[in-house]
């Protein structure tokens, strides 16, 4: 036999955890206006999945954040885009209509070296 406060209970519980969201370090970032990145030169390990919660991608909220400076791009297997063939190198690269420079992580060099 069931209490019908502890059903009232976890009815009110499952309507809270409905409306819960769960925000990335980028939703926080967005909603903070990139203050904690303000004034410095900034690296991020991006591809097409690093997006905040309205789909916008990490790279393009980075180049456009007021007062911070998108120093490089570093991309894992399938690069940026994610079209790079499974199991192929990736190469480096510029970051189109910039001069940000973009390190595959998935080539000859697999994690940032220190001229970078």
């Amino acid at each position: 036999m069931s209490r019908p406060g502890a059903l009232l209970g976890l009815m009110l519980f499952a309507g809270a955890m409905l409306q819960a969201q769960v925000k990335t370090g980028l939703d926080v970032l967005v909603e903070e206006h990139f203050a904690p990145l303000w004034g410095k030169r900034v690296g991020v390990i991006a591809n097409q999945s690093a997006v905040d919660r309205e789909g916008r991608n990490v790279v393009n909220l980075l180049k456009e954040a007021p007062g911070v400076t998108l120093a490089a791009v570093f991309t894992p297997e399938h690069g940026l885009t994610g079209k790079v063939e499974h199991g192929r190198p990736v190469a480096d690269g510029v970051l189109p209509g910039t001069d940000v420079p973009v390190y595959s992580l998935y080539g000859a060099t697999q994690r940032p070296t220190p001229r970078v």
